[in-house]
């Protein structure tokens, strides 16, 4: 079993989830309330994480986001309809959770096995320079009760 590890930016929290992904093998489920699409050719540890799911995709490994439907009144989500767009054209399936509860939760399971929740964002800012912190561990049992949770959201 592994260990339950924790993560900052500047250890390196989403390199780290990236490696993870590039090992997943079934499903990949994240939730956060917004995504930046990392620009091209750009090199950072957030442009790593984007790959990863993408290559992943391509792998044949199911990729959802559950996001924050963009709102006018929280800037946080202003980004996510562009992102939502480059979502779609990875192939990475997209659920907008709208409501008057904004979706505030960071989470990430990976095969039904590996489960990280932490603060950071998808986006370079979350990845570079704020302080984040990510918990990674190996449970099934809070993977399943993650994912129950994200697919009764959207």
């Amino acid at each position: 079993m592994q260990p339950t590890n924790i993560h900052y930016h500047e250890t390196g929290w989403a390199r780290a989830l990236a490696l993870q992904c590039n090992q997943a093998q079934t499903t990949i489920s994240l939730c956060a309330m917004s995504l930046l699409v990392p620009r091209l050719n750009t090199k950072s540890e957030w442009a790593e994480l984007w790959q990863s799911w993408c290559t992943a995709v391509q792998r044949g490994v199911r990729v959802d986001i559950w996001l924050a439907a963009p709102q006018q009144n929280a800037a946080a989500t202003k980004g996510n309809a562009s992102a939502g767009s480059a979502l779609v054209a990875a192939k990475i399936g997209l659920h907008f959770v709208r409501g008057n509860k904004l979706l505030h939760a960071k989470t990430a399971v990976i095969d039904m096995q590996h489960v990280w929740i932490g603060s950071g964002n998808f986006t370079l800012a979350a990845a570079t320079e704020n302080h984040e912190a990510y918990i990674s561990m190996h449970s099934p049992a809070i993977a399943q009760q993650i994912t129950q949770r994200l697919r009764g959201l959207a």
